[in-house]
């Protein structure tokens, strides 16, 4: 164990000591990969893997003929490596017994990703969900035949990617598109569920030409997206309407794949048994989260837990899709949530988020899905 975590050390000081000069040779840095990668090979420090991604970050500024200065964001990557370099030397066996029931804020795993390089202010502004405080018209409560599913046993694990209900993982870039993509990703469900077929649907079509209660790469309602493809009967194929990252005039010329959305059915907020026969029965399930923790920032893998995730209805900054549900031997049940930060974020692109826990992080505070004939 010390061992391990005295060769760890090593790598994270030679981090540290090449992100405080300002210049680099070349030849200096191909010395530097050469002893990482082969103290990845041979030694006992394979464990942390962020400093890999770091040195990856600064080769795509090497030339063959200069060394290249520092970026200014490289602060902002040296504090978050500290963080996790900080997390990953804990005894988690130690802390366990610590914390005792607290310990599940060690079921997740961070890592440096393609987030780590943001300022908390930049990533903020990827987090586009704007709470309405008021249902759009057309809205249904949830429907009373589903209250008999309630009091029936549901099964113990869902997963509708195994069932063809979901398209691959997008990525929105750096537009604040969040609530086009989780309602997109419930209306794909939907469809599926109805037609038989899997389309992939334009978020562009939303953050072009939904302007009720929706401002493009400034935020939006889930809700409010669900509105404008009943207004307008139907919503363009990706193909047709492809993604761009930023908001452009309304094309209204191009065709579109028309359906009958005829409301949208908000779950009982905070209700997370609810949430559950939801997901069960219907398929993919739009909600909104608190993100707001530099942990869901650079998720990697586990259950992801933090006491300080908030389930108030004010602090819901992200809209994502829930696809399922499962149970983890160690850690306890959790959620299975499809992101749209591209599949080089968390487990593909999806994150396990604890279930039964509280309504975590507000999971089950503004869900919904659109019904369509």
């Amino acid at each position: 164990m010390f061992a391990k975590i005295a060769a760890g050390c090593l790598l994270v000081a030679l981090v540290w000591f090449t992100l405080t000069c300002d210049i680099l040779s070349y030849k200096s840095f191909k010395r530097w990969k050469a002893m990482r990668d082969y103290d990845h090979e041979k030694s006992s420090a394979g464990w942390i893997e962020n400093e890999k991604w770091l040195i990856d970050h600064i080769a795509s500024n090497a030339t063959e003929n200069q060394g290249f200065m520092k970026p200014k964001r490289f602060p902002k990557i040296r504090a978050f490596l500290k963080q996790i370099v900080d997390t990953g030397m804990k005894d988690w066996k130690v802390f366990k017994a610590k914390h005792r029931k607290n310990y599940a804020s060690v079921e997740r795993e961070l890592e440096l990703n393609d987030l780590a390089d943001l300022s908390f202010s930049e990533y903020k502004k990827l987090n586009g969900f704007r709470y309405t405080g008021s249902r759009v018209r057309r809205s249904v409560s949830y429907p009373s035949s589903f209250m008999e599913f309630m009091k029936s046993r549901l099964p113990d694990a869902v997963d509708w990617r195994e069932h063809g209900y979901v398209t691959d993982v997008k990525d929105q870039g750096n537009c604040g598109s969040c609530w086009a993509f989780s309602a997109i990703g419930s209306l794909e469900g939907q469809y599926r569920r109805r037609k038989g077929n899997l389309v992939t649907f334009s978020e562009q079509n939303l953050v072009d030409c939904s302007r009720k209660r929706n401002y493009g790469c400034d935020g939006g309602s889930v809700n409010a997206a669900f509105q404008h493809i009943m207004d307008n009967r139907g919503i363009s194929a990706e193909e047709t309407y492809p993604y761009k990252g930023k908001q452009w005039s309304c094309l209204i010329g191009r065709s579109k794949i028309k359906m009958a959305v005829t409301e949208y059915v908000e779950i009982p907020a905070g209700d997370e048994k609810a949430l559950k026969v939801a997901v069960a029965t219907m398929g993919p399930i739009s909600v909104a989260i608190d993100t707001d923790h530099m942990g869901f920032m650079l998720y990697k893998e586990g259950v992801f837990y933090d006491k300080d995730c908030s389930s108030s209805l004010r602090k819901l900054d992200h809209a994502v899709l829930v696809v399922g549900y499962g149970t983890d031997e160690e850690f306890g049940d959790y959620w299975i949530v499809k992101n749209s930060w591209g599949n080089d974020w968390g487990m593909d692109g999806y994150i396990k988020m604890a279930r039964n826990r509280n309504n975590h992080c507000g999971i089950a505070s503004e869900a919904s899905y659109p019904v369509i004939l």
